[in-house]
């Protein structure tokens, strides 16, 4: 499990990050806040999907302090759409495992502040438009279930 600050210090560079949400602070806010939801209620099976087009990433509550992370895999993404070597060691770099217990690439996080949720925004973003090559110009979709 990664604890929150220690990671957030590690896999996104300050630069990258700043970029990032300097050209998505809306989205990265909407992400932040709605983790905030699925880590506060009572549900511990709460969970949120952040997705452009064929790719997505999904936030699953584990407990009362844990999120798996979840981006997709290959085995779920159209031929033409999958990642190739560099995507895959760019999501390992962002500190995501490759399918093993979980069909997706995934990692375990334990946010502990508000710093915490606008990063996991911002790692939504850079997997979505850096790994996945969405258009920076698009936004993504949101699925909120059980908060």
């Amino acid at each position: 499990m990664v604890n929150g600050t220690k990671h957030r210090k590690m896999a996104l560079g300050q630069e990258e990050a700043a970029a990032i949400i300097a050209g998505h602070s809306e989205e990265v806010e909407e992400i932040a806040g709605q983790l905030k939801t699925v880590m506060s209620g009572d549900n511990q099976d709460a969970y949120l999907i952040v997705s452009i087009g064929d790719f997505y990433l999904q936030f699953l509550r584990s407990g009362s302090k844990i999120l798996i992370v979840e981006a997709v895999a290959n085995e779920f993404l159209p031929a033409t759409r999958r990642l190739d070597a560099a995507g895959i060691a760019k999501l390992a770099d962002l500190g995501f495992e490759p399918p093993s217990d979980s069909p997706n690439f995934s990692m375990e996080f334990e946010p502990k502040d508000e710093n915490d949720y606008a990063y996991l925004g911002t790692l939504a973003l850079a997997a979505l438009h850096d790994v996945y090559d969405c258009p920076h110009d698009e936004s993504p979709a949101y699925e909120l279930g059980d908060p």
